[in-house]
């Protein structure tokens, strides 16, 4: 455990010392890699509070260890030992499965945060080159990837967050390389994890449109008309999977009460309403880059952010839909953020402050991450 946080630490340091300098390649590879085998070792090793959902998962696991179901047969009727929240969930419960049968329960979050970890450092990788795989620019993409999606969260709620990050990688894949087949397939696998990664999906085709003052206002105001919706699909409409995704969705608007406190709340307002000021700007002047398709990733970020908005009076709401669009911060550093770079004094000023307020928060959100994990 010290041996983790120690090169977690280091690996930290090394990037901010040399903010604006860059290391070879692979040696910033491996410094990536460790730091996402520390956070799922560290992960890993801390005992979950009761309140957390971690804590259930622990729960299930023992009832499926000490349960003779087969992994067919707990598949089609394992939910009557775990809960009807996992009635659907089919991919998670062969990971239950899977670690419960071989596995330590420490096993869960260790998978599911070095797969969220690895997927972001993925989407890293490929987004810059070598002469943009500079410390600055993975110091502010880890920075909005821990805002936009704390580690408290992948570690305490495992499911939402890896569903999440798993469809923001297949967007990333669809939108830069047009693979649709891997996104088709992140996306199955993501609402066989959890349903809430479908709510960035619908997107999709709103991201061929540049965003308009009436636009965002009408996007801002989609989450108070859903629930008149979502309401009569849950009491009214007879199939268990939808009445499972209204379930979630009544559960997390107007039953769950979470509070981490206004450091989780406010920091990814502040950075989705940064993404659309960007975007809307860099539009506006155009300094945005020709998309290479009728899908442009820029345009996702701002009618999701304004959707994101929408619920600012929800804190479960408003913390956990950006999770989706967390593992394409590296996108937003590099078509969205670096924009600022222009000749203009003013402009300069502006991006100094953008940059450092990100860094600001991301660094007060570390420490409440660390604060609420200790």
């Amino acid at each position: 455990m010290i041996l983790l946080h120690i090169i977690l630490m280091l690996s930290v340091l090394m990037f901010a010392v040399a903010f604006n300098n860059r290391f070879p390649r692979k040696q910033t590879i491996l410094i990536l890699v460790l730091v996402v085998f520390a956070l799922a070792g560290i992960g890993a090793s801390i005992v979950p509070k009761d309140n957390y959902d971690l804590a259930r998962h622990y729960q299930v696991i023992e009832r499926v260890r000490k349960s003779s179901y087969t992994l067919g047969s707990f598949l089609s009727k394992g939910y009557t030992i775990t809960s009807s929240n996992y009635r659907y969930t089919y991919l998670f419960n062969v990971l239950i499965y899977i670690v419960a049968r071989w596995f330590p329960n420490q096993a869960l979050p260790f998978i599911a945060i070095f797969i969220t970890y690895i997927l972001f450092v993925s989407v890293l990788l490929r987004e810059f080159e070598d002469s943009d795989l500079n410390n600055k620019n993975i110091l502010l993409s880890f920075s909005i990837f821990l805002v936009l999606l704390p580690f408290l969260y992948v570690y305490s709620g495992i499911r939402n967050a890896l569903a999440s990050t798993i469809v923001g990688y297949g967007l990333y894949r669809f939108f830069k390389n047009k693979k649709f087949f891997i996104f088709a397939f992140c996306s199955i696998c993501a609402v066989l994890i959890h349903p809430v990664a479908i709510a960035v999906i619908p997107f999709i085709v709103l991201s061929k449109y540049s965003p308009s003052v009436i636009g965002l206002i009408i996007t801002l105001v989609i989450p108070s008309l859903l629930n008149p919706v979502i309401e009569f699909v849950r009491l009214h409409v007879h199939n268990d999977f939808l009445f499972g995704i209204a379930a979630k969705y009544y559960n997390y608007t107007m039953v769950r009460v979470d509070n981490q406190g206004r450091v989780f709340l406010y920091s990814p307002i502040i950075v989705l309403v940064i993404i659309i000021i960007n975007v809307v700007w860099n539009q506006k002047k155009k300094r945005m880059p020709d998309a290479d398709n009728k899908y442009s990733l820029a345009n996702l970020f701002v009618w999701y952010s304004a959707f994101s908005l929408g619920y600012f009076k929800n804190y479960s709401m408003i913390t956990r839909l950006p999770y989706s669009i967390a593992v394409l911060s590296p996108v937003i550093v590099n078509e969205v953020l670096s924009y600022h770079c222009v000749k203009s004094e003013l402009k300069q000023i502006v991006r100094i402050v953008t940059i450092g307020s990100i860094l600001f928060i991301a660094a007060l959100g570390l420490y409440e991450n660390i604060m609420w994990l200790v």
